[in-house]
């Protein structure tokens, strides 16, 4: 695949090995691939269906028409061509992670902030001496927290961050309680904030 869109001239990002870029005629087409799927972005309709017929000659490919109101990777894109704006949001995906790890989001009161601050003063334990334990699990809330932050959801950079940088072997009460904190800061931003994300214009 990489070799065939090289072929249509497009050149590799040096930043991401996965995203293309091609000028033709002064317009600029984007292209993004994860696996089997692939985003074409163009301003110039030509240019675009030359694209896909090039693609539909060389594999076996299934045109889902414009990405406006799908999702992509988990990104859902919601494109206002009228006025020129794009949103990038991830709530399906938020929740329906959340749901896999049996977080009851219906029980939790939101809170607004990702994080709460932390004092070196109050002491931590370790997470096993905890008298109920979570039903969800750490590492995989750490994901969901990764690929939302680096996708649409800067907002939650920090408690990713944090959040990843667990000792995975001495897991304490302190990175349970910010766990616990992002998710109800999740659930709050799903109810007060739905579509919250990226906007292009």
């Amino acid at each position: 695949l990489h070799t065939f869109i090289l072929s249509l001239g497009f050149a590799c990002c040096n930043g991401d090995p996965c995203f293309y870029y091609l000028r033709v005629k002064g317009f600029l087409t984007f292209l993004a691939t994860h696996v089997d799927d692939t985003l074409i972005v163009c301003s110039h309709l030509s240019t675009l269906n030359e694209l896909k017929e090039a693609f539909k000659a060389r594999f076996k490919v299934k045109d889902q028409g414009a990405i406006h109101g799908r999702p992509f990777l988990g990104v859902e894109v919601e494109h206002d061509q009228p006025i020129g704006i794009v949103n990038l949001h991830c709530d399906n995906y938020i929740q329906s992670s959340l749901e896999k790890l049996g977080v009851n989001i219906n029980q939790l009161h939101p809170v607004s902030t990702p994080i709460s601050p932390i004092d070196p003063n109050v002491p931590t334990q370790p997470a096993s001496s905890m008298a109920k334990q979570p039903s969800w699990n750490l590492r995989q809330l750490a994901g969901i927290l990764i690929y939302a932050a680096s996708t649409c959801r800067p907002d939650l950079a920090v408690a990713a961050s944090m959040l990843s940088s667990t000792k995975w072997d001495n897991i304490l009460t302190r990175d349970i309680e910010n766990g616990e904190r992002a998710i109800r800061y999740l659930v709050g931003t799903l109810r007060r904030q739905p579509r919250l994300g990226l906007r292009y214009n």
